[in-house]
């Protein structure tokens, strides 16, 4: 794969590091996609649907944008992705998971790092409804291992390419890193989001109950009695194994792009520097940057992914 000439990202001096990247990134506000767009009802299987919005441009590309562990398509970086792609003149497909954001009572399985038979459902679906185009898929976080998953696992039902996003490819030293006290924060972020979901599945009736965590939970907890049993793993450490996209990196069959920064509090830089991604396969690993933070100076630019996307798409 030709490297691509891609911006590089200079962090704004007052925050710098990768801690008030993450933290920061996530607070600041950012410019909304347009209000107008198409409802999309995606089947994935068991009955459930996906509900994208989609945005009608270019009928020669489209950009798929998948959200993160407790996002939806109102997530920031959904957000300042899409109207990038938009201002290229692309055609923008933003997807929720499975029970995420407006999908909330379309599906009653669950969103995890495995599910690579709800992004190929979310291929053939573009593929009919836009012939022809070409498909680039963009992950985040946990989307963005699912992505090189599908990537490497599937021989059909694939985008044209995959942008990830600070993906988390080894998801045992990803857990090991969330627990460690300076990551606290963002551990408890996502038992928060996780459990607010399930609260609103149940209310939604696409859950029976809302499943009995400790009280003083951490996100493993989630994923051994919840993730786990409900998305059909032996348990959580065979839900860890199978799906990190580390063990089926030398596999990935298409052209992609994984965007990563050094600094990321609890996804180590230096994983993906010994993985054995093929030649298909492009790095761009910036020393700073967070988890999906990326502000570079104040001001319109101050996103960088937006400076990025430019480039990359």
């Amino acid at each position: 794969m030709n490297p691509r000439q891609l911006p590089s990202f200079v962090p704004f001096r007052l925050i710098g590091g990768g801690h008030l990247q993450t933290i920061v990134g996530h607070l600041l506000p950012v410019k909304s996609m347009p209000v107008e767009y198409e409802r999309w009802l995606i089947p994935v299987g068991e009955g459930d649907r996906l509900v994208a919005r989609f945005y009608r441009r270019s009928a020669q590309v489209v950009n798929v944008f998948f959200h993160g562990l407790g996002g939806c398509a109102d997530s920031k970086y959904m957000q300042v992705s899409g109207r990038t792609a938009l201002s290229k003149g692309h055609s923008v497909l933003l997807v929720n998971h499975r029970g995420s954001g407006e999908g909330l009572a379309f599906a009653r399985g669950i969103y995890h790092s495995g599910v690579v038979e709800d992004v190929a459902a979310v291929m053939r679906f573009v593929r009919a409804q836009l012939p022809g185009a070409r498909v680039v898929a963009v992950g985040f976080s946990l989307s963005a291992n699912l992505l090189l998953n599908a990537a490497g696992l599937l021989d059909r039902d694939l985008p044209d390419e995959i942008i990830a996003v600070n993906p988390p490819i080894d998801l045992h030293l990803t857990a090991r890193r969330l627990l460690a006290p300076e990551n606290f924060v963002y551990d408890q972020k996502f038992v928060r989001d996780l459990r607010r979901i399930f609260a609103n599945r149940v209310r939604a009736g696409m859950m029976e109950k809302v499943p009995e965590l400790p009280r003083f939970c951490r996100l493993v907890d989630i994923d051994s009695l919840v993730t786990a049993p409900l998305g059909g793993f032996a348990s959580r450490e065979d839900y860890y194994t199978r799906c990190s996209s580390l063990r089926y990196a030398a596999n990935v069959s298409i052209p992609t792009l994984i965007l990563h920064s050094e600094d990321d509090p609890f996804i180590p830089g230096e994983t993906f520097l010994s993985a054995p991604y093929p030649s298909n396969v492009e790095l761009k690993i910036v020393p700073r940057g967070g988890h999906v933070g990326y502000l570079a100076a104040p001001g319109a630019r101050m996103r960088w992914l937006g400076d990025f996307f430019a480039a990359a798409l």
